[in-house]
C-alpha cells in the first residue's frame, strides 16, 4: 500500500509497517525509501535545468532589453573589482545565462573566500530571499566548479543537515535551511543523499504543519506580515525549487496564501510602479515587484500580475535580484489581462487591512489615488493600529514617516515603531512608562512617552490564531467594512492597543469618497479625565 504522510508518498509492506517505518527513522534501524525526487541535474534554485534553454533563448528574444541592462551593470561591478558576498549569486547568474567563464570564475573566487572565513555556511545567507549565496554558486556554476571546489563547497554545505526546524520559532525557517539542502542533493554519498532528503523532509513538513496553516488562516488573502518582503519571498523560492525541480506535490501548492500571492501584490503596486509603504519592519525592503509578479503570471495564472510583470520588464527595467528572477520566472507568452477590470479596493479581515484606488492607470502621467487603512495583526512591535496613508500618481500626501536604519539604532524604538511616526491617535498620560532598550552601541535608551499605543496582547493573539504558536500579538481589529462604486467605509478599533489606564474606547471611522475626499471620525473615551488627545498626519511637505 502508499501511505500518504505530508506531500510525499512512501511505499510500504503494509499499514502497520507504515507506523513501523516511522518509528524507526530517527533510530537508524531501517532504511526509508524517500519518495521525494530532486532533479540530478542542475541549477535547482531559481533556475531549473529543465527550463535552461528556454530561459537563455529569451535573452536574444523578448527579454534582450532587460537582460542587456542586467548584464552592463554586472560587468560594470565585475571590472572595477567588485569581490563581495551579494556579488556572488548577480556573477553566476550571467555565468549560468551565458557561459562566460570570467563571471562564473569571479562568483567561484567569492564562494571559496566566504568559505575560509566560515561566511553563509549556515543559517541566514546574502543570497536572494536570504538563502546562500555559496548555494547559489554551488548550483548555478556546478559546471565551471572542479572537483575540488565542488567537494570544498559540498563540505561546508554538508552540515547544515543536522539543523532542523524549529516549530517554536515565530519567524518561518530561520536556519533558511533549504537553500542549503537543494543545492547539494544527489552530491553525496548514498547515506549522505538520504541525509539530505530527509532533511528537506523536515523544511517541507513545517511547511505543511505549522507555516501554511497559520498564513492560511490569519492572512488567507495576502501575504502581509512584518517581514512581507522576507517570507513570502523565501516561500516562493523554496515551492518554486519543489514545484520545478522535484516531484513533490503536496497541500503547499494549493495554499490560498500562496495562490493568492499575485492578488496582494497588485492591490500594493502604486501607479509609479513603486510599492506602497505599508506598516512594518520590512514593508519596503526585500519586495522585488518583476519577481513576484513574473511568478504569479507564469506559475499561478494570475493574468492581471502577468500584465503587470510585462509593463515592468518592457517598459520600465529592473536590476540586480529582481532582474535575476524576472529572467528565471517571466513568460512573455503567458496569458494577460490589462486590471482596469479588478476592484478598486481589496479587503484582508484577519490580516486587517483595506488597500484602495481611484483607478489602475500606471504610469509616470497617472494621477490615480492609492489608499491603505490598518488596523490588524502585529508581528513586529510597530505601534500602527488605525493608521492610514495616501498617494496621488508618485506624490506622496499622507505617509508612514520614518525609516528603518538598523533595529539597534536610536531612531528605530523611539520613533520608527511609535505611533507618533504613524497616522493615528495619541493619548498622553504623563504617568505612562514606555520602557527603554540597548542600542547597538550598548546605551540605555528611553522610549519616550509619545502618547501612542503599547504592547501587543499576545495571549488574545494565540487564542486567535492557535495555529500560529504565538506569532502575532492582538492590538485591535476592523470591525466594519462597506464598499460601493462611490465610497469605501472602514470602522477600525483599536482600544486593545492603548493602556487600559487611560482609555476604554479608541475608535476610527475611516471613508474614502471617490475619487477626491477623505473623512476621518475618531472618538475616544478616557479613563483619566482631562488627557490631551491628539491626532496626527505626516506628510512630506506642509500642507
Amino acid at each position: 500500500m502508499t501511505a500518504r504522510i505530508g506531500g510525499f508518498a512512501r511505499v510500504t509492506l503494509g499499514a502497520k509497517s507504515a507506523w513501523l517505518a516511522l518509528c524507526l527513522l530517527g533510530s537508524g534501524a531501517l532504511s526509508p525509501v524517500f519518495a521525494l525526487n530532486v532533479d540530478s541535474q542542475h541549477p535547482r534554485i531559481v533556475f531549473h535545468a529543465a527550463d535552461l534553454a528556454t530561459v537563455r533563448a529569451r535573452i536574444n528574444g523578448p527579454h534582450a532589453a532587460l537582460f542587456d541592462d542586467y548584464y552592463a551593470w554586472a560587468a560594470n561591478r565585475l571590472e572595477d573589482g567588485r569581490r563581495n558576498s551579494y556579488d556572488a549569486d548577480d556573477y553566476a547568474a550571467i555565468y549560468l545565462l551565458t557561459g562566460e567563464n570570467r563571471f562564473g570564475d569571479a562568483a567561484i573566487s567569492i564562494a571559496m573566500d566566504m568559505i575560509s572565513r566560515g561566511q553563509d555556511t549556515s543559517g541566514e545567507g546574502d543570497g536572494p530571499a536570504r538563502s546562500s549565496a555559496i548555494s547559489l554558486v554551488y548550483d548555478w556554476c556546478y559546471a565551471r566548479l572542479s572537483t575540488s571546489q565542488r567537494s570544498t563547497i559540498y563540505a561546508a554545505l554538508y552540515p547544515n543537515v543536522n539543523v532542523h526546524p524549529d516549530y517554536h520559532q515565530a519567524w518561518f525557517i530561520r536556519d533558511y535551511n533549504w537553500s542549503y539542502m537543494m543545492a547539494i542533493a544527489n552530491d553525496g554519498t548514498a547515506s549522505q543523499n538520504a541525509a539530505v532528503i530527509a532533511n528537506l523532509e523536515e523544511s517541507i513538513a513545517q511547511f505543511e504543519d505549522f507555516f501554511i496553516p497559520c498564513l492560511d488562516r490569519s492572512s488567507p488573502e495576502s501575504a502581509i506580515d512584518g517581514y512581507a518582503g522576507l517570507r513570502i519571498m523565501t516561500l516562493l523560492c523554496f515551492v518554486d525549487a519543489l514545484d520545478r525541480s522535484t516531484d513533490y506535490q503536496g497541500s503547499v501548492l494549493s495554499s490560498n496564501y500562496y495562490r493568492n500571492t499575485g492578488r496582494f501584490w497588485m492591490a500594493r503596486m502604486r501607479p509609479d510602479f513603486r510599492w506602497a509603504k505599508m506598516p512594518g519592519k520590512y514593508n519596503t525592503s526585500e519586495s522585488e515587484p518583476g519577481a513576484y509578479f513574473s511568478y504569479a503570471g507564469a506559475f499561478l495564472g494570475d493574468r492581471d500580475a502577468q500584465y503587470m510583470a510585462n509593463l515592468l520588464v518592457n517598459d520600465e527595467g529592473l536590476g540586480g535580484r529582481d532582474a535575476t528572477m524576472a529572467l528565471a520566472w517571466h513568460d512573455p507568452n503567458a496569458p494577460a489581462n490589462p486590471p482596469a477590470g479588478l476592484a478598486k479596493d481589496y479587503y484582508d479581515p484577519v490580516a486587517g487591512f483595506v488597500l484602495d484606488r481611484s483607478g489602475w492607470t500606471m504610469g509616470s502621467n497617472s494621477s490615480d489615488v492609492t489608499l491603505g487603512f490598518f488596523n490588524g495583526t502585529d508581528q513586529v512591535g510597530h505601534r500602527t493600529q488605525n493608521h492610514f496613508y495616501v498617494t496621488r500618481g508618485d506624490d506622496n500626501l499622507i505617509i508612514d514617516s520614518g525609516h528603518r536604519f538598523h533595529d539597534l539604532a536610536n531612531h528605530y524604538y523611539t520613533y520608527y515603531t511609535r505611533s507618533v511616526a504613524h497616522n493615528t491617535v495619541l493619548i498622553y498620560d504623563p504617568s505612562e512608562d514606555f520602557g527603554s532598550f540597548t542600542n547597538v552601541w550598548g546605551d540605555e535608551i528611553i522610549k519616550p512617552n509619545d502618547g501612542g499605543q503599547t504592547d501587543s496582547d499576545d495571549a488574545a493573539g494565540e487564542a486567535r490564531w492557535p495555529e500560529c504558536n504565538g506569532l502575532y500579538g492582538y492590538r485591535g481589529e476592523i470591525t466594519k467594512y462597506e464598499s460601493t462604486s462611490d465610497y469605501v467605509m472602514v470602522e477600525g478599533d483599536a482600544t486593545p492597543a492603548y493602556a487600559s489606564a487611560k482609555t476604554n474606547l479608541v475608535l476610527r471611522r475611516w471613508i474614502y469618497l471617490r475619487p477626491d475626499w477623505i473623512v476621518v471620525q475618531d472618538r475616544v473615551r478616557l479613563n483619566k479625565p482631562n488627557l490631551p488627545v491628539r491626532v496626527v498626519y505626516h506628510s512630506v511637505d506642509q500642507p
